[in-house]
């Protein structure tokens, strides 16, 4: 199994720089930390006139912190080595006028801690928020086949049922992938997004994901879900299925059963719809809602 999450791997930090670069971002310079074996992915961009930082979503994840044991209260100095990491951050922020930029804490981290490591140290003029996220993660005692009853979504349970009584046919690719089914995936994906979002070389570093069994892929008559998966964290990522089939939720279905079995068992499935003002992306966030079973709060700092 894959143990590195994707935001913090060499793929992901490429396909980040390219995807901005194609989408009218000017790569500056690579910023990632990377020591005693605590690493995080941090790319300065200038977009639309400002200095910003990316390597996840609007902002970075602060450095993997895998040389200590970070969820041992009693390691003496846990809080002078975390300050010393945000030191570095917070140096670059000084140096570029960063802005428009948030620093993430390690979204397995802010589940598997509970709390902030914000609050250990000192964040200089940055305040801690936080988001609700939404993820699965079903006990070893679950059915297999029946895990739609721990679903919140009644809707979504009925849909799943009403294929069961019919199961359509779900090509799972993971490990490897040909060309031809690979190549239906981005022009699906191209199709449904009326343009193209991203270049050629995104599309080969995500079918790399697919090859080094960082990523699942399931197809049903043209139709696509992919995740981005390790062995502690995974992430629904992209669907191309066509608007309003019903076939994905049992894509998703069958993608979060796939992934249970195989003991991968945290699928984070994004942020709760509170958090959105768009009516589109609350719909689509209520729609991913309706597959967790629980929820943990995403901890961030930006500049007050």
């Amino acid at each position: 199994m894959n143990n590195l999450p994707y935001y913090f791997s060499e793929t992901w930090k490429k396909y980040e720089n390219d995807y901005l670069k194609f989408n009218n971002y000017n790569f500056i310079k690579d910023l990632s930390y990377e020591q005693n074996s605590c690493k995080s992915i941090i790319l300065l961009f200038e977009y639309e006139g400002k200095n910003i930082l990316r390597g996840y979503s609007d902002g970075i994840v602060f450095p993997q912190i895998n040389y200590f044991d970070i969820h041992n209260i009693h390691i003496k100095k846990k809080g002078d080595k975390i300050q010393k990491i945000f030191n570095y951050i917070n140096e670059i922020f000084k140096e570029y006028n960063i802005v428009d930029t948030k620093i993430y804490q390690d979204p397995y981290l802010c589940y598997s801690l509970g709390y902030s490591i914000f609050d250990l140290i000192d964040i200089d003029n940055f305040k801690l928020k936080y988001k609700i996220e939404m993820y699965v993660n079903y006990e070893s005692n679950v059915i297999q086949d029946k895990i739609e009853n721990y679903m919140e979504g009644g809707g979504t349970r009925t849909i799943i049922n009403g294929f069961k009584k019919n199961i359509p046919n779900v090509n799972i690719y993971f490990g490897e992938i040909n060309d031809e089914i690979f190549e239906s995936f981005k022009n699906k994906h191209i199709e449904l997004s009326g343009r193209k979002t991203k270049d050629d070389i995104c599309w080969e570093l995500t079918k790399q994901f697919i090859i080094n069994k960082e990523g699942l892929l399931l197809e049903n008559n043209n139709n696509f879900i992919f995740f981005l998966i390790s062995d502690n964290y995974s992430i629904y990522s992209i669907n191309a299925c066509t608007k309003q089939d019903k076939i994905v939720t049992f894509l998703l279905y069958e993608g979060i059963k796939w992934l249970n079995n195989n003991n991968y068992k945290y699928i984070h499935f994004g942020t709760f719809y509170k958090y959105y003002n768009d009516e589109k992306y609350i719909n689509i966030s209520k729609f991913k809602k309706s597959f967790c079973n629980k929820m943990f709060n995403q901890y961030y700092i930006e500049l007050s």
